[in-house]
């Protein structure tokens, strides 16, 4: 995900609709901590800070820390507040303390890696970070009939792209069902749908989830 022309496609990618009708329902933004995990481009970053969230972001690759970090540059944020709330980290050990933020957006991110154990551990630290009844907006691949285009090996869980590259994907149940087991259960509809991607189709799960206390 460092390659320059994957930085510059997430790059231009827009912010969703849908995070945006949710996140402008929420009131008194401006008192509200938002993580937007795995930034990539920003486009997050910048629905949040366009919403007036008080907005932190982390990404594990510099590339993509440094196309947030330019993208806000360009909306014009000052640069000493964008380089301290946009930083490079590891969703596996987050870099925050317990109970900090009232939203994550954790968008395409959590299914990197090539061990169920990375995403386990990534949904345990979203639930240490994230305050009791805080949300989490989030957006994963997820095992479907699409996945014709890619290969297993000897985890049934972890598939590889043409360019060899993993990803953990789990079962629409088994996804729910570990979330749950860290008290992050679904504030809505949970959707299920293909999304064309430039590598083929994927499977995604997307909804907004709440952290009971």
């Amino acid at each position: 995900r460092n390659a320059l022309s994957v930085v510059a496609e997430f790059f231009d990618y827009p912010y969703p609709k849908y995070w945006e009708e949710f996140l402008e329902q929420l009131n008194r933004r401006s008192d509200l901590r938002l993580l937007d995990l795995g930034c990539g481009g920003g486009r997050n970053s910048e629905l949040a800070l366009k919403l007036g969230f008080d907005m932190y972001a982390s990404d594990a690759h510099i590339e993509m820390v440094k196309a947030t970090r330019n993208k806000l540059l360009s909306l014009g944020y000052n640069r000493a507040y964008v380089e301290e709330r946009v930083i490079q980290a590891d969703f596996q050990k987050l870099p925050y303390r317990k109970d900090l933020f009232d939203v994550v957006v954790a968008s395409g991110v959590l299914h990197n890696g090539d061990r169920v154990e990375i995403l386990i551990q990534g949904v345990s630290e979203i639930a240490r970070v994230l305050k009791s009844l805080g949300f989490l907006c989030l957006n994963i691949f997820v095992q479907g009939e699409d996945n014709g285009n890619l290969q297993t090996l000897d985890d049934p869980n972890i598939y590889y792209n043409k360019a060899g590259l993993p990803m953990i994907l789990l079962s629409r149940e088994k996804l729910l069902s570990l979330l749950s087991k860290f008290k992050i259960n679904p504030l809505d509809e949970v959707y299920s749908y293909i999304s064309k991607t430039s590598e083929g189709n994927r499977s995604v799960l997307r909804g907004v989830f709440q952290k009971q206390s």
